[in-house]
């Protein structure tokens, strides 16, 4: 009895509810965008980050992960390095977009086997 009750529920729901869905996957809200990791694998500038991020949310992405790469460009953790970063966070800020960090992908922070340079 239970079973046929639930279905019965659940198909008087469905239209609105169905609609309702479609709609959220159409245009998700920012906090169910998708989140892809940004990889810092190239010379970073201010104007490449500010463009990148603004073409991500021209896309409907409003959030990403950035790793720190091989052939960043510049010295990891470095005062450019931390310049870039908040260069990066003012233009997420200013757009609405989430910015996260993540660090060990790929060893940034220096392989146990290298002598650090400085």
């Amino acid at each position: 009895m239970l079973l046929p009750l639930s279905l019965f529920w659940a198909s008087s729901c469905a239209g609105a509810d169905v609609e309702a869905l479609y709609q959220s996957f159409l245009y998700p809200p920012r906090t169910n965008s998708l989140m892809p990791y940004w990889f810092w694998n190239g010379l970073i500038t201010g104007a490449q980050t500010r463009r990148q991020i603004r073409q991500m949310t021209e896309h409907g992405i409003y959030q990403a992960v950035v790793f720190p790469w091989d052939g960043m460009g510049v010295q990891y953790l470095s005062e450019e390095y931390w310049q870039q970063v908040g260069l990066a966070l003012e233009s997420a800020r200013k757009l609405g977009f989430t910015l996260n960090f993540a660090d060990e992908y790929d060893w940034p922070s220096g392989h146990a086997w290298v002598v650090p340079s400085e």
